[in-house]
């Protein structure tokens, strides 16, 4: 069970450190020491940890879900050791299941299940900031982060530090959230509403100097306020693309981290050793992505740290699994529902987009329109009005069945489904389109036609003359089948493709092929250009 200071020992405890300012420089030790003393007898603590879920919460038992983590607390806290339970981001997003309510249930089920802290991970803002932040309130546990900054006040957006006295001891969770946010997010959701200038950051740096400084000045308010085991709870991960603002360099760049649970790379790790700053190993570690794992980290008695991981638990906490039996069976009925003319659709990157619609919320959002414009580079999309005819690759507004989106999030109003859209016209044309052929091909054509029809006389007058002359008739038949068989020019092709070649041959010598397309065009663009010239110099 959690065990919680009473006001009056914090204010007798207060007292007593106030009291030992006078004559000492040590007052945060003294406080410490003071406060410890209420905690009772140390004992074993309990830290299950998840990280990167993105909303896989339609696994079936024995696998992981908010279900089975709900009932290993529980079954842990039945034992009497005190549990807490703890995310280190990126859960809202990641399939329907998430963005259908933008995260509401989702926040529910970590509710239901217990979890008593998390950080945010890039993707808690991939609904916008307001929802973000509504979020947050809706959570019933804390959100930590060292590094969010409102830019208009220069205060952290969230607390740095959150404290939990359990087993005796006071262990603090130092948040921090990957600078990536704003690469790996959408921009303009860290901008005023004019999207003029920056009103959020998230610390950084390009060497990670206001990374490390802002999380070891959590650090430091962790130890002033007598925390004997500081855990940090990132979204950092561990991939070179990350440097400078990976975990590891976090951990080897600050001091007095115990261990740091961590998140963004869907890394599995179980127990990584890292060196800090002063030369202290801390470990850190990682369960991987979408419930492949739950992490368990035991706090011994004696401050050791241990950790694993649980890949199977067969308990299930009835009342977390009808609330995602229920909003699954939702989902997948809405999914299941046909796209019609005039429905609003969520589109985020990553996504195909299935119908063509008109953008009526647009945050950055970038499409690939390759398949029908044959053009590679993304296009940047907004809500601007179109004037008059416009080619499709220009509609700015305009989203494509057919077309992947790259970047950013928006809404889209339908317009057209199915054979309507600009892809199921194409296909219609194509559908509809009568083969062509060229000239050789139809010359071609008329020469089989006609050697057909000699064949067949010869064959025929070659029968006839056959069973005159007294022939069997059978034996005569044959013959007249064997001479048609013989007659086929089955080399035809093959004369053909030579008499072309020769005929290419000759046209080359004749300098009336172009083997040298770039020079060729350099050369007309710079002849068009210098009869340009000379227009506007006659003009003079």
């Amino acid at each position: 069970m959690k065990q919680f200071i009473t006001r009056r020992s914090f204010i007798k405890a207060a007292g007593a450190a106030t009291a030992l300012t006078a004559v000492s420089v040590g007052a945060p030790a003294a406080f410490a020491e003071e406060t410890n003393c209420f905690f009772g007898d140390k004992a074993d603590v309990t830290i299950l940890y998840t990280n990167d879920v993105h909303t896989y919460i339609d696994n079936k038992s024995p696998k992981p879900t908010y279900a089975a983590i709900a009932a290993l607390k529980k079954s842990i806290e039945d034992t009497g050791r005190d549990v807490l339970l703890v995310d280190a981001g990126d859960h809202i997003q990641g399939t329907a299941y998430g963005s259908m309510d933008d995260g509401a249930t989702i926040i529910e089920l970590m509710n239901e299940a217990g979890y008593d802290i998390a950080t945010l991970g890039n993707h808690e803002f991939d609904y916008g900031m307001a929802r973000a932040k509504a979020i947050i309130k809706e959570a019933d546990f804390p959100y930590v982060s060292c590094n969010w900054v409102d830019l208009r006040t220069g205060f952290n957006v969230l607390p740095s530090v959150k404290f939990f006295f359990v087993g005796g001891r006071k262990i603090a969770f130092v948040g921090v959230t990957t600078p990536e946010t704003f690469t790996k997010s959408t921009p303009a959701y860290f901008m005023n509403d004019a999207q003029t200038k920056y009103i959020y950051d998230i610390l950084g740096g390009e060497d990670g100097q206001k990374l490390y400084d802002a999380v070891q000045k959590a650090i430091d308010k962790a130890e002033f306020w007598g925390a004997d085991t500081i855990i940090g709870l990132g979204h950092l991960g561990v991939d070179p693309s990350s440097s400078p603002w990976t975990s590891e360099e976090v951990i080897a760049h600050t001091h007095g981290f115990t261990a740091f649970i961590d998140g963004h790379s869907h890394t599995v790790m179980a127990n990584k050793q890292v060196t800090d700053a002063s030369g202290k190993a801390v470990t850190l570690t990682q369960t991987g992505s979408y419930f492949k794992n739950i992490g368990k980290m035991t706090v011994g008695a004696d401050g050791t740290i241990t950790t694993e991981l649980i890949d199977t638990y067969e308990g299930l906490d009835a009342a977390v699994a009808a609330t995602a039996s229920n909003w699954i069976s939702a989902v997948d009925d809405m999914l299941g529902e046909e796209i019609a003319v005039g429905d609003i659709l969520l589109i985020e990157a990553g996504d195909q987009i299935c119908a063509d619609g008109r953008l009526v919320e647009c945050a950055s959002v970038q499409v690939n329109e390759s398949a029908l414009t044959g053009e590679s580079v993304n296009i940047d999309k907004d809500m601007s009005d179109i004037e008059g005819e416009k080619p499709l690759a220009e509609r700015a507004n305009m989203v494509y069945s057919g077309s992947f989106v790259t970047y950013g999030r928006g809404k889209m109003l339908v317009t057209e489904v199915g054979m309507d859209t600009e892809v199921g016209k194409i296909a219609s044309l194509i559908q509809n389109a009568s083969e062509r052929k060229t000239p050789l091909q139809n010359t071609l054509d008329e020469f089989g036609k006609k050697l057909s029809i000699a064949i067949l006389i010869v064959c025929a007058v070659v029968f006839g003359l056959s069973v005159l002359r007294g022939g069997k008739t059978m034996d005569s038949f044959m013959f007249a089948i064997a001479l048609a068989v013989a007659a086929i020019p089955e080399a035809l092709s093959s004369i053909v493709t030579i008499v072309l070649s020769f005929g290419t041959q000759k046209m080359s010598k004749e300098n009336a092929i172009i083997n040298m397309v770039p020079e060729v065009i350099d050369k007309i663009t710079d002849f068009l250009g210098k009869k340009s010239d000379d227009e506007d110099e006659d003009e003079e």
